[in-house]
């Protein structure tokens, strides 16, 4: 529940950075023509039908922004340790006195990265999937609802909202595994950095290119802010 809520408030921050334009677009996607001051009132009323057609498209945005985060570590990782190896100090560096010298942990760590982006690949198609899904059913559902549009119904709500609610709890678990994902590629950044600077005769030009650190240029933390 906590996690929902969580969800919840992540979605309502970043949808009011973007706003109208957002649910215009979405709705648009529907069929679904509304006024400037009608998108205002279905937007912010759970008692309406629109605003619950309207949850699951902006939990899957959400969600694509931070798995295009995640997607980011991901390849940050990734130019790391190809960034070593082609160096040559692969090869180069002396194995320390302990059985896990540099050279094992960090040919460790690329096989736990490959295996990750594996798993982090196949939860991408599921998203992609139940994006294609929720959006099937909610065009369906927007064209059952009566004409002249009914704004606020709560019994309507209610309806629309039990036919979404799978959906939406698909979005809430693909989030939380999102966010565990994006963990571990941070994880392993830390860690690779780490161990690439105990290596004999490589220096870390990688991160010294301004091209390459842009690519982390976001809020480590959206969608996990500790809520009260």
């Amino acid at each position: 529940m906590n996690n929902n809520k969580s969800m919840d408030d992540d979605v309502s921050n970043w949808y009011s950075t973007y706003g109208l334009v957002t649910i215009e677009r979405i709705f648009a996607l529907m069929k679904i023509r509304l006024s400037v001051a009608e998108l205002h009132t279905v937007s912010r009323s759970k008692t309406s039908p629109y605003y619950q057609l309207l949850q699951i498209s902006l939990k899957n945005i959400f969600n694509g922004i931070i798995m295009s985060q995640t997607n980011d570590y991901r390849e940050f990782a990734q130019k790391m340790l190809i960034d070593y190896l082609l160096s040559g100090a692969a090869n180069l560096a002396p194995e320390q006195t302990k059985p896990e010298g540099v050279r094992l942990e960090l040919e460790l760590m690329r096989t736990a990265l490959i295996e990750t982006a594996e798993q982090f690949d196949l939860l991408q198609f599921e998203h992609f999937s139940l994006i294609n899904e929720s959006q099937k059913t909610a065009i369906e559902t927007a064209q059952t609802l009566p004409v002249p549009r009914v704004l606020l119904d709560e019994a309507l709500s209610l309806k629309v909202m039990e036919i979404m609610r799978p959906f939406i709890e698909r979005a809430e678990a693909v989030n939380q595994r999102i966010l565990g994902f994006r963990k571990q590629f941070y994880d392993i950044i830390l860690k690779a950095r780490e161990r690439l600077d105990a290596v004999p005769d490589y220096f870390n030009q990688f991160e010294t290119q301004p091209e390459h650190m842009e690519a982390l240029n976001f809020n480590p933390k959206l969608g996990e802010e500790t809520k009260e």
